[in-house]
């Protein structure tokens, strides 16, 4: 036992840095406990490079790839495939012994071939990241590189990809800080051309802000066979002579700490000149794994974050050089919520998160540059959204980026549990980074607290599932008045802490349960973890649990539907009078006299006037109260036209002094209405009537907001 658990502890964390390029392939690895890369040498003792090639053998179903392959089609073994990246990468296929093969399908077999050289190092060890570097990270080459990602025996969380100068940036950072001090250069004459990158960072920025430039230079090699030593030699000269200006103007106005030369076409020494103008004040390698130990560092800093790691961040070509994030709520407090970060590469910049909207159908983004520190706005509109999102509803963002500036944003309608059901829409839009404005609006989202669950907790009171602490919440708020101790229950606090992972409410709510703390005390506790309301809000409710601890079931439900006539939900109050009138049944007819009177306000309030003139009778019946006479000439003044109410008044004499006084008080209140600010705006539209335009635009605005003020009161 004792022999397995030393075997464990000397398992090494092994990271490794891939470099691919069109024509070969190189590898790196490190055990990050010794934090220098290794490169692999698969043949000879000095070549790092693995050729880009595969060769099928002649009637078989075998492949040798690299020098193996090359060999093997020099030999007239097998048909030799090069270039298999490019296939790859351009979508083409070939055609080997009269089947077609995909250039996709080659170059994944090149990739595993190639891994597998590594066995020696993952056998008995843990391969813990990849990176892996192309010289571009566009659109075509990261959808190759992900179809890589999935081949390969590592978690895909594990393998990362960055193009070639950020792995430069990785390798400069890991040297001696003499190095890179100052500037850094690298040229690259791997191809037909050669490539300057130039690291750089700005020490004024927190962190600093790393840079490596790129550019491109006629510097062409000759691929012919020269006649003798003398031609060659000659064209030696004239090389060096061409690099030697090019260095000329390149280090003007730079200062460097160190420069590195790399690739094939630095073989041979050509470069003489050039050299000693260099060294003269600066310090000068030449090598030919550069891009791969950078890469493997680059495996290794993305698990294991170094001291200059995190004091520094890359702005490469692929790297977005902004924050993106959004405003909103949490613990009652507006705070600013990242969304997307700076320095990652755009491909991996994925962003997924859920919140409350309420209150405009809009999203705000909030972008910052890393470059300038200037804050935009860019803004979403939720089209046809407006109404749902102001009762409240849950949404799912999702952000990712389509390049290094364009962003896509997609937004899913997730309703509120079996509240209000998903209405499935859906809405999405891209747009570039650069094109936002002055921040002018308003926060209207709210953070989730804790996980959507993926079981619901049954509310068999009210027949509904909730999946989230914010139905909860909804709940507690909505049903205050019916609310009692058992729903101080194990059920729902273990929901709480498995479905919703409030781990730490659900530990204090049990010792609350287990302690005999009081419902008020319950509720407050759930609704202050979540910061659903205000502290006043949750003060109130607490308050109305406590008066409510003594009241019976009946008075409870009156409150309820007392509570939902003062919040003008005056269908919901209908129901619930209608329901407490029913469980009743005529046991208490001084209690069924007031409900039955503010059953007749609230379907007044409907301008249901016959229905709400038999409520005030049925309640005059009851209590014998002339309050209730008064309301029942209301609804008949209202509903009658003015010959039948005459005619209806002058019947008794009871009905005739009280529709005097009643007559009295609608003077009083005709004379409010005549100062208030609704006359007033009513009277400003009606001076538009010369203006056919503006007044029944006014109008017309005028009528909308009625009607949805109407509607909110009718809709349950």
């Amino acid at each position: 036992m004792e022999q397995k658990k030393e075997e464990r502890m000397q398992k090494r964390q092994i990271v490794i840095g891939m470099d691919i390029s069109r024509e070969y392939l190189q590898m790196s690895y490190m055990d990050l406990r010794e934090g220098s890369p290794v490169t692999l040498r698969p043949g000879k003792q000095e070549e790092y490079n693995i050729p880009m090639c595969l060769a099928k053998r002649h009637e078989m179903n075998q492949w040798a790839f690299g020098t193996e392959a090359i060999k093997c089609a020099r030999q007239g073994k097998g048909i030799l495939i090069t270039d298999l990246y490019t296939l790859a990468k351009d979508k083409q296929t070939v055609t080997v012994e009269e089947k077609e093969i995909s250039g996709e399908e080659l170059f994944l077999l090149y990739i595993k071939k190639c891994y597998a050289l590594l066995q020696f190092l993952t056998s008995g060890n843990e391969a813990v990241s990849l990176m892996i570097t192309v010289e571009s990270l566009k659109d075509a080459a990261v959808e190759l590189l992900n179809k890589v990602r999935e081949r390969l025996p590592i978690e895909n969380s594990r393998i990362f990809f960055g193009d070639r100068q950020e792995c430069l940036y990785y390798y400069v950072l890991n040297q001696s800080e003499e190095l890179w001090h100052y500037q850094v250069a690298v040229f690259d004459f791997t191809g037909e051309s050669l490539k300057s990158y130039t690291f750089s960072r700005n020490i004024h920025t927190t962190p600093i802000v790393a840079i490596v430039d790129r550019e491109e230079y006629k510097l062409i090699r000759s691929c012919k066979e020269f006649q003798d030593e003398e031609e060659k030699k000659e064209y030696e000269r004239k090389l060096d002579q061409q690099f030697l200006e090019i260095l000329t103007n390149y280090v003007d106005g730079k200062l460097l700490s160190s420069v590195y030369f790399i690739g094939a076409g630095f073989q041979g020494g050509w470069y003489e000149s050039s050299l000693r103008f260099l060294c003269k004040s600066r310090r000068v390698f030449e090598g030919n794994n550069l891009y791969s130990k950078g890469a493997c560092f680059g495996a290794g800093e993305r698990v294991r974050k170094s001291s200059l790691g995190s004091a520094h961040i890359f702005l490469g070509e692929e790297k977005l050089k902004f924050n993106l994030g959004i405003l909103a709520k949490k613990e009652g407090r507006v705070l600013y919520y990242p969304l997307l970060n700076g320095g990652d590469n755009w491909y991996e910049a994925v962003c997924v998160v859920d919140f409350m909207i309420e209150g405009g159908a809009y999203l705000a983004f909030l972008l910052t540059s890393l470059e300038g520190g200037v804050k935009k706005e860019v803004p979403m509109q939720l089209e046809d959204f407006e109404k749902i999102s102001r009762k409240g509803s849950r949404i799912s963002l999702e952000l990712s980026m389509k390049s290094a500036t364009v962003i896509h944003a997609c937004v899913k309608d997730k309703g509120f549990g079996e509240f209000r059901p998903a209405t499935g829409m859906s809405f999405e839009r891209d747009f570039v980074a650069e094109d936002g404005t002055e921040p002018v609006m308003e926060c209207n989202l709210a953070l989730c607290m804790g996980s959507y669950g993926k079981e619901p907790f049954k509310l068999y009171k009210i027949n509904r599932g909730i999946y989230s602490m914010e139905e909860l919440c909804y709940y507690l708020c909505e049903n205050v008045y019916l609310l009692d101790r058992d729903l101080m229950r194990e059920e729902l606090i273990s929901w709480i802490d498995e479905q919703c992972t409030m781990e730490a409410l659900a530990k204090r709510l049990r010792e609350l349960l287990h302690f005999g703390g009081s419902l008020a005390a319950f509720v407050s506790m759930v609704l202050e973890e979540c910061h659903y309301k205000s502290k006043e809000d949750i003060k109130r409710y607490e308050a109305v649990l406590k008066e409510n601890e003594n009241l019976s079931v009946y008075e409870r439900m009156k409150n309820r539907a007392d509570y939902l006539l003062k919040e003008k939900k005056y269908i919901l109050a209908v129901q619930e009078y209608e329901k407490l009138l029913w469980e009743i049944g005529g046991r208490d007819k001084l209690f069924e006299g007031r409900l039955l009177h503010n059953m007749g306000c609230a379907y007044g309030k409907l301008f249901f006037f016959e229905m709400a003139a038999k409520c005030f009778l049925e309640a005059f019946q009851r209590t014998g109260e002339e309050d209730e006479i008064m309301g029942f000439l209301f609804c008949k003044r209202m509903g009658l036209s003015k010959k039948e109410y005459v005619e209806f008044t002058s019947i008794g004499e009871s009905y005739y002094e009280a529709a005097l006084r009643l007559e009295s008080e609608m003077e009083q209140a005709e004379k409010a209405w005549k100062e208030s600010a609704e006359k007033e705006r009513l009277d400003a539209i009606k001076s538009k009537k010369e203006e056919k335009n503006g007044y029944h635009r006014a109008m017309d605005e005028l009528l909308e907001q009625w009607k949805e003020e109407y509607l909110d009161k009718v809709l349950a």
